[in-house]
């Protein structure tokens, strides 16, 4: 037998299994993951958050600890990617093969990607932790075969990444 219940913040309709048995402790796991995913904002696991800006005096997203901090740092970067294009207007180089514009080696694109993930992250802290924590107690209650199995799928995930 499982309990549904409806936890405040879950989308309308949302089930949230609560395990009673070890047997259903594996369901009670991936609904948690599946909702970690959505207050992380749904970016990729892989998608760090360790990464410095140029601007703000070489900023560490990663300890950013306001939305207003990481708008200022979204700012920054669009704004000089803007003055970098018009600069290659008014030096006439705009038939030349110039790199685009990029911050510490990463596009603009990349950076919104990495921001849009900081601003989830800090905005859902306290829900991501409770999160992670749940995940963490009920991964000590997997069989071994379930554990071997999780390892298996972390280890050829990691395997099959595209080498840099």
């Amino acid at each position: 037998m499982t309990k549904k219940v409806t936890v405040s913040g879950q989308e309308e309709g949302a089930k949230l299994v609560i395990p009673t048995t070890r047997d259903q402790v594996p369901q009670a796991i991936e609904a948690l993951k599946k909702q970690l995913a959505k207050l992380k904002g749904g970016e990729e696991e892989s998608l760090s958050l360790d990464i410095t800006t140029k601007s703000g005096g070489g900023t560490n997203i990663k300890n950013v600890s306001t939305v207003t901090e990481i708008l200022e740092i979204s700012a920054s970067i669009h704004a000089r990617e803007k003055a970098f294009n018009e600069e290659i207007k008014r030096f006439k180089l705009s038939s030349m093969n110039i790199k685009p514009f990029s911050e510490d080696g990463k596009s603009v694109k990349h950076w919104e990607k990495v921001l849009a993930k900081a601003i989830n992250t800090i905005i859902n802290a306290g829900k991501i932790k409770v999160l992670e924590d749940s995940i963490a107690g009920l991964s000590k209650h997997l069989d071994e075969e379930t554990k071997l199995q999780n390892e298996l799928s972390k280890i050829m995930g990691s395997a099959s990444q595209y080498i840099e």
